[in-house]
């Protein structure tokens, strides 16, 4: 009697522990909060593009809704935390490693960079991954439901075994079985292993895995293009401060705008423009007040000299440097700035005539050397507070002026200037005119710079003897310096007759990369 209790006894606690094995319940692999569920439907209302993502993606694959508000949660949070496989309904453990897999990559971590925190970054981020992560969700899910159909059959199995012990057990203990039929049963429950639940797992990150080199080339590609944008709205003067007080609807409209705009064409070369711009720039802030010029007796710790500092390091000195100090008779110098004040406005006057279209400067357009340039200079004038005048010219009735007082440069200003192209042919003393009718205007103020950028040496007609009386006494009078830039043509010519000094864009770009900052340092 004694053993067949210990059988009963045993058989009930193999069961209890069977039964209570629970059943993982969990439908998100990122943890995420109703706010983390609100942003993610702000975006899909907000974002067509990734609604209609959505929407096509569900109808190759399952449980999209759980993954892609994973997906977008593991874009937008600073620290996104994944769930333990262990936790997951099996139904939802593909999404979980095909996440798992993304968030390994170098390249997924890089796209982070634009997307956490950032709503917009985020739901770029998932459109640019959206071809690639469906392929890899569908393989992960269709590897993983083979797995889970087996390990369901081994459930089932595992179950009619249980009951079949449970029968027995019933039996026994009413006095209606024997021994070894419950021994049987029994013997046949422990010694069959239970369904192992990584079964699923292993088998959806096998899948993500064979599609790791697809997975972080898309999101090197997204990282590059949202570089590209990044530095596109740069390029317009819009700051990442600026962008980040934008609602999502206003950074939707803006990067359309900025995606379509011709300043696509010439980003990477305002890039290479700017960073000399802002380098020479940080020179002349640095060097600002920095040459000691004179020798004075003060009491200006700010400007003591090195042997007042050495006194105290003696205390016999320390007292009579302080007794100095309250007669104001300590040793200091002056400094003063290197760096002209006062500074006039900055005039571009830009050839948009229709060869300036011509693809043959460097890799690049014509206008796209000049457009690039011109927005250097405004950011430049940006920075120094300066007036910034375009005028972009083509023939004698073709002109047009975008002003920014101060610098001050909005963005649909300065799309007015980099959209705007007149096309057609090329005529000097027009828009020449109307530089110099700006300077009239301003009086007696600061001296400004003339920028001219052309590609014509204007061969076919030579310039009139009342204009260049008028270009020379007024540039005489208010000290105005016109620094001719020659764009796919040579230096001579009547460029080189209204310019104090007239360069290559080529020789900028191609040679001593110290040429091309000199443009920066001289305006």
């Amino acid at each position: 009697m004694g053993f067949l209790t210990d059988l009963i006894a045993k058989g009930k606690g193999l069961l209890d522990n069977y039964r209570e094995t629970p059943t993982p319940t969990q439908t998100e692999a990122i943890v995420r909060n109703s706010f983390d569920r609100k942003d993610w439907e702000a975006a899909r209302q907000a974002m067509p593009d990734v609604d209609q993502a959505a929407t096509e993606l569900g109808k190759t694959v399952d449980y999209v809704e759980d993954f892609l508000g994973d997906l977008h949660a593991m874009f937008l949070k600073q620290e996104p935390m994944l769930r333990e496989a262990a936790a997951m309904d099996p139904s939802r453990v593909p999404n979980r490693e095909v996440l798992a897999q993304l968030m390994e990559h170098p390249e997924v971590q890089a796209l982070r960079q634009h997307s956490r925190g950032d709503k917009y970054g985020s739901g770029m981020a998932m459109l640019a991954m959206q071809k690639v992560v469906s392929e890899t969700l569908h393989r992960a899910q269709s590897a993983a439901e083979e797995a889970e159909e087996a390990r369901k059959q081994a459930e089932a199995d595992r179950q009619a075994q249980a009951e079949a012990l449970a029968a027995a057990l019933a039996a026994a203990e009413n006095g209606q079985g024997d021994a070894g039929d419950l021994q049987a049963k029994l013997d046949q429950f422990a010694n069959t292993p239970a369904p192992d639940p990584s079964a699923v797992q292993q088998a959806a990150q096998q899948a993500a895995a064979g599609m790791e080199n697809q997975l972080r080339n898309a999101a090197q590609g997204a990282v590059e293009d949202l570089d590209k944008e990044q530095a596109m709205m740069a390029g317009f003067g819009v700051e990442d401060s600026v962008l980040a007080k934008m609602s999502l609807e206003e950074r939707m409209a803006l990067a359309q705008a900025v995606r379509g705009s011709r300043l696509s064409d010439f980003a990477a070369l305002l890039g290479s423009f700017k960073r000399v711009q802002r380098a020479e720039y940080r020179r002349k802030v640095k060097d600002a007040a920095s040459e000691k010029h004179n020798v004075r007796l003060s009491n200006d710790f700010t400007r003591m000299a090195t042997s007042e500092w050495l006194n105290l390091a003696a205390p016999e000195l320390e007292m009579l440097m302080w007794k100095r100090w309250s007669q104001h008779a300590l040793l200091t110098t002056d400094v003063r700035g290197r760096e002209r004040q006062g500074r006039g406005p900055i005039i571009v006057v830009c050839d948009e005539s229709s060869s300036m279209t011509t693809e043959d400067v460097a890799g690049g357009s014509r206008e796209a050397w000049s457009k690039a340039l011109s927005l250097a200079l405004l950011d430049q004038a940006a920075r120094e507070h300066r007036d910034f005048l375009y005028i972009g010219f083509a023939n004698n009735t073709k002109q047009r002026i975008v002003e920014f007082p101060g610098g001050k440069a909005p963005i649909e200003k300065v799309m007015e200037m980099t959209e705007g192209f007149l096309r057609g042919g090329t005529h000097y003393e027009k828009p020449l005119s109307m530089a110099l009718d700006a300077i009239k205007a301003r009086g007696d103020k600061p001296r400004p710079d003339i920028v001219f950028l052309t590609d014509d040496e204007y061969k076919g007609g030579s310039l009139d003897s009342g204009f260049m009386r008028d270009w020379t006494t007024t540039k005489d009078k208010w000290s105005v310096k016109c620094y001719g830039i020659a764009i796919g043509c040579s230096v001579s010519g009547s460029l080189a007759a209204v310019s104090d000094n007239v360069r290559s864009i080529t020789s900028l770009v191609e040679s001593d990369p110290a040429k091309l900052a000199d443009i920066f340092r001289t305006i």
